[in-house]
């Protein structure tokens, strides 16, 4: 099985990754707090149960792309990687008034600025894994509760590759 693999899971994203012990581990983000979260209770149902409606395997770009958009609708913040969820946000309300050729290259450029907040996410929550306090604030957009109440530790062990 070549990893990692990416899916969209009922309309979040999911990824399988393989451990240095050479064992499976899925991540689901967490929309509430905008992290991946361990979640190996559905890697049996994300892999092994057949893709159907509700799954779905996906490229990598699809699933920076997913997942951008979903930190975009679900968090709220300040700092530069809302800044370019507003500037995407104003580019979609003007579609209607571009060209087709001019919404192809504002859609392309779309794309890089979802990699690239993607990529600032990733470094954001890579240091906080370090011990460096968060650089920027940020909450969800259902209030700060709801990361509390949301956040979950999925205790089920990573999977052996049979």
């Amino acid at each position: 099985m070549k990893l990692p693999r990416y899916f969209d899971y009922e309309d979040n994203t999911f990824k399988v990754v393989q451990t240095p012990a050479g064992n499976l581990r899925g991540y689901l983000l967490n929309s509430y707090t905008g992290k991946f979260q361990i979640t190996n209770s559905l890697l049996n149902r994300v892999l092994y149960s057949g893709l159907g409606e509700n799954t779905t395997e996906i490229s990598e770009e699809e699933f920076i792309e997913l997942t951008e958009e979903l930190r975009a609708s679900n968090l709220q913040g300040d700092g530069p990687i809302f800044s370019i969820y507003e500037t995407i946000d104003n580019w979609f309300d003007q579609r209607d008034s571009l060209s087709e050729s001019e919404w192809r290259n504002k859609r392309d450029f779309i794309t890089e600025l979802r990699n690239r907040t993607y990529h600032l996410w990733e470094e954001e929550f890579a240091r906080q894994a370090a011990g460096a306090p968060p650089s920027f604030a940020y909450e969800s957009v259902s209030g700060s509760t709801a990361v509390e109440k949301y956040s979950y530790n999925d205790t089920t062990p990573d999977r052996t590759v049979s």
